[in-house]
């Protein structure tokens, strides 16, 4: 049999402060990301070309948006309203850039693809 809960109790319980296991969870969480990776998103390869050179700077516009999220989650619960709705939009408009330059990328790769296919098929 199921024991009855008043709803003052789960409002009660909803409303505490978090327990300790939860504050640890957000604390370690917190503390992983203040890290960088372990190892580099790429390897170098070679010598330096036009492609390597537009992969490059694009892990490098990632990584600076993965570090403004980061820093965001950590300064975001010390914010005003105002301060985080500002933030929040930054972080929103840096996340369009990225995710254009992404299809540019993408398009380009696709592009020359094609193209390299064609010119084996007409050898």
């Amino acid at each position: 049999m199921i024991p009855e809960i008043a709803a003052n109790q789960i409002l009660e319980r909803a409303t505490m402060a978090p327990g300790h296991a939860t504050e640890a969870l957000s604390s370690r969480f917190a503390e992983l990301m203040a890290h960088e990776p372990a190892q580099p998103m790429l390897a170098p390869v070679g010598s330096p070309n036009v492609a390597s050179h537009v992969v490059e700077r694009y892990e490098l516009g990632l990584r600076d948006l993965f570090n403004e999220v980061q820093s965001f989650s950590v300064q975001a619960p010390r914010m005003d309203p105002h301060e985080l709705v500002g933030r929040q939009i930054e972080l929103q408009y840096h996340m369009a850039q990225v995710a254009m330059q992404n299809n540019g990328v993408i398009y380009a790769a696709q592009s020359s693809k094609n193209g390299l296919s064609t010119l084996m098929k007409n050898q």
